[in-house]
């Protein structure tokens, strides 16, 4: 190869017939047609580009220790340097609660990786509680803060990289600062959690403050300790902006029988001090008052980028501005994590995603183009918002979109709702799955899913999630061939029924309504000029119903007390059972007996409110 670029070059000073050049670029390098010394530099760019360069990371966790790690298995010459602000370059957010609750130990377990591998395995040098507080892009430096030293000095660059993520929300409410209230973002936050409760033992009752995951998960291990929880969120249910209404009434109602009390539509106005100088109590917009001996901030996060005023840098609010190369406005200064926006792949739309995933990818990808050249850097394709979260055993997840963001974004949308066993019903440990799918009715395509229950629920969204990415329709989700043995599944597995549900209605074989498309029904027609029909046994009905609904149980002889009860085949008719099947069923005869406005409720009385 040296011999062939050395004969090139020096054909190229010797300026030999264009013809002649051509021929022998074609012949070593396939290209017909080449200015041999600028296709010579183009060629070996990479090699040259990397050399040398200095790539300072602000910021480390998931996406900056991505960046780091890549960038180095990119590159030994590469000069990288991280500097972070909290002690730690690399733990795990995620398994803060589960270290309150003892579920995770030692504390060594949540450094996912210690500064001391970043320094000797990779060869990148870290500085620890070190604070970003400017940023000059034009002139390719940044001012930081050794927080150790009390001491801010200048550091210059090559390219460098935002990923300095979020940080909690602080909202001006009276004795915030109260020592026994605490955030939680930070191996700080856990380490004064958990010393506060090994050292307090009066502790009885723990107020969280938002409903979120970290408050829900934390909760959890509050009450594993022994602790009383209350959960107050000025949102109606928990997981307000990932889950929708109806699926969160289901879940909340497996917390709450396990301890977790709640308060929603409601929040914190201020903290009263007892005798102690502590807080002890906090009085609600409602007024309401709740004592606590504990309480936990949870009230939000917002990105961490305030250094970045003045920076030159675009901003869109708080959050960084960058293409699909991860690259702001300054081609040499990149950004990922929290602190980005990125396209939303139903919608197209470009909006936040503050999840640790996308987090780890965007920093792969920028650690490939910070070493590489135009031609062979990555895009970052977009999210889902893909997650999911356990508490007292039982998931919650959600990919794609959520009935309030196809509202907000115009789709004509269906909904399909069912409730199987995670696997067949004579194996151990069968539990039912609660499932709801959101499709387009025009392109027939899925556009969310979301899913709760002990085992299964993160397999089907992960299932949902790859068949929104890859553009499925409902009718290719009926068919997907999906492994199947008696512990795992069912031969016609929950994601192929939410497929099959959603088929009947567009075929108008059913017409499923939601809980709360049935409430805007009453409130439209009146209750009295609906017909309601609960099909579920005499025992099901007398422990509870809705009200003024007539029983007609679906096992008993259904078809031929149907015609007892003397029902108006033209009066809108609307059909429950406990979880949807039954009333389904119930819907086929009416509709074959003459009933020309009748529907079933999808989930049945498990979605419906007490």
């Amino acid at each position: 190869m040296f011999v062939t670029i050395l004969l090139l070059s020096f054909l190229a000073v010797l300026s030999f017939s264009q013809k002649l050049r051509r021929r022998i670029a074609n012949l070593l390098f396939d290209v017909p047609d080449v200015n041999v010394s600028k296709f010579l530099l183009q060629k070996f760019k990479f090699q040259k580009q990397n050399k040398e360069e200095k790539i300072v990371i602000i910021g480390g966790n998931a996406a900056g220790c991505s960046v780091a790690a890549k960038a180095r298995r990119m590159s030994e010459k590469a000069n990288i340097v991280i500097y972070e602000m909290t002690e730690n370059v690399s733990w795990a957010n995620c398994g803060l609660p589960y270290y309150i609750g003892g579920i995770v130990k030692p504390r060594e377990q949540l450094i996912r990786t210690p500064t001391k591998v970043f320094n000797k395995v990779m060869n990148v040098v870290v500085y620890t509680k070190h604070k970003a507080v400017s940023v000059d892009a034009e002139n390719k430096t940044i001012q930081v803060w050794d927080l150790e030293q009390d001491e801010k000095k200048t550091v210059t660059f090559d390219k460098l990289v935002i990923s300095t993520g979020t940080k909690n929300l602080c909202l001006p409410i009276e004795n915030m600062n109260s020592p026994n209230i605490f955030p939680l973002k930070t191996i700080e936050h856990v380490d004064a959690i958990k010393s506060w409760v090994d050292n307090n033992q009066d502790i009885e009752n723990v107020l969280i403050c938002g409903a979120g995951a970290i408050g829900l998960e934390t909760g959890e291990n509050f009450i594993n300790l022994g602790f009383n929880v209350m959960v107050v969120d000025m949102a109606p249910h928990v997981l307000p902006r990932a889950i929708d209404f109806d699926m969160a009434q289901y879940f909340q109602r497996k917390l709450k029988k396990r301890g977790m009390k709640f308060i929603f539509n409601d929040s914190i106005e201020s903290f009263q001090r007892g005798e102690g100088k502590l807080a002890n109590q906090a009085t609600l917009r409602s007024g309401k008052i709740i004592k606590f001996d504990l309480a936990l901030a949870s009230l939000g996060i917002v990105p961490n980028t305030e250094f970045l005023k003045d920076s030159g840098i675009e901003m869109d609010g708080r959050m960084v501005k960058v293409n699909s190369k991860m690259q702001t406005n300054f081609p040499y200064i990149y950004a990922c994590g929290d602190i980005v926006k990125c396209k939303h792949l139903v919608t197209n739309k470009i909006g936040p995603n503050f999840l640790a995933g996308p987090a780890s990818k965007q920093g792969r990808i920028v650690g490939n183009n910070v070493i590489v050249s135009n031609e062979r850097q990555l895009e970052f394709p977009g999210v889902l918002n893909t997650f999911i979260i356990e508490v007292f055993g039982f998931g919650c997840g959600k990919t794609g979109l959520s009935e309030r963001e196809c509202i907000q974004n115009e789709y004509d949308y269906g909904v399909s709702i069912v409730l199987p066993k995670n696997h067949v019903g004579y194996m151990p440990n069968s539990e039912r799955l609660a499932l709801k799918m959101l499709y387009d009715k025009k392109t027939e395509k899925i556009l969310g899913a979301q899913a709760i229950g002990r085992d299964g629920a993160a397999r089907r969204l992960d299932v949902l999630s790859t068949a929104i990415t890859g553009g499925l329709t409902i009718y290719d989700v009926e068919h997907l061939d999906l492994c199947y043995s008696p512990q795992f599944g069912a031969p016609k597995d929950a994601v192929c029924m939410l497929a099959l549900c959603a088929g009947n209605q567009l075929s108008e074989e059913t017409s499923a309504i939601t809980f709360q498309q049935f409430e805007k029904m009453i409130e439209e027609h009146g209750e009295e000029n609906i017909q309601i029909i609960d099909v579920r046994t005499l025992k099901e009905y007398k422990k509870r119903h809705y009200p003024n609904s007539i029983l007609i149980d679906y096992k008993d002889d259904f078809r031929n007390n149907l015609l007892k009860h003397n029902l108006d085949k033209e009066k809108l008719t609307v059909i429950y059972c406990r979880a949807g099947y039954r009333a389904y069923r119930t819907l086929l005869i009416m509709k074959d007996r003459g009933f020309t406005n009748v529907h079933n409720i999808s989930g049945g009385f498990f979605f419906m409110k007490k």
